[in-house]
């Protein structure tokens, strides 16, 4: 989307950096389902070091998400955001 648009430009002044990378997805995961709580999955990524790090993300987006190549976007916030500074992730498998 244009940050030209109107809800570009109102999301243009939250988000810091936007950054997609390609990665390795070991292992998928389903959390426990908390009440109250979307149903999530938590997510195993090798590093190029060999080491391994954890995201959750939602089930429902991600519902097709398979180990093997894949892109992560990482999508930072500032203070100015809903609920403060953070940061998203998003995964989609390449070839996808």
């Amino acid at each position: 989307m244009s940050i030209a648009t109107g809800k570009g430009i109102k999301s243009a002044k939250i988000i810091d950096s936007e950054l997609s990378d390609e990665i390795i997805i070991s292992k998928i995961e389903t959390l426990p389902l908390k009440e109250g709580y979307d149903e999530n999955l938590l997510v195993y990524v090798m590093n190029e070091d060999n080491t391994v790090e954890k995201f959750v993300v939602g089930k429902k987006k991600h519902a097709d998400l398979k180990t093997g190549s894949a892109f992560i976007t990482e999508v930072k916030f500032n203070a100015k955001s809903k609920f403060g500074a953070n940061a998203k992730y998003s995964f989609v498998n390449i070839g996808a």
